[in-house]
């Protein structure tokens, strides 16, 4: 993202006071990075996955299939 990191958005997502909706939304992480230290601030957002992008064929459409498949099978409020 051009104007901020993928913490620095959880940090305003997470932070959003007027907002409940921000602060409660379900947020997955798609990266490059396989750091330790960036999945543990991730997951310290409380957010629901860190995906990592594979360089491997199929990488993204294994990544959107999974996410579609969770759509699909949970239930939200």
């Amino acid at each position: 993202m051009p104007r901020m990191d993928g913490i620095e958005l959880l940090q305003k997502l997470r932070g959003a006071n007027d907002n409940p909706r921000l602060r409660s939304s379900i947020v997955f992480m798609l990266t490059t990075s396989e750091a330790e230290k960036d999945l543990e601030r991730a997951y310290a957002h409380n957010i629901a996955g860190y995906l990592v992008k594979s360089a491997e064929k199929g990488g993204l459409d294994a990544i959107a299939d999974m996410l579609w498949s969770y759509r699909q099978v949970v239930a939200f409020p």
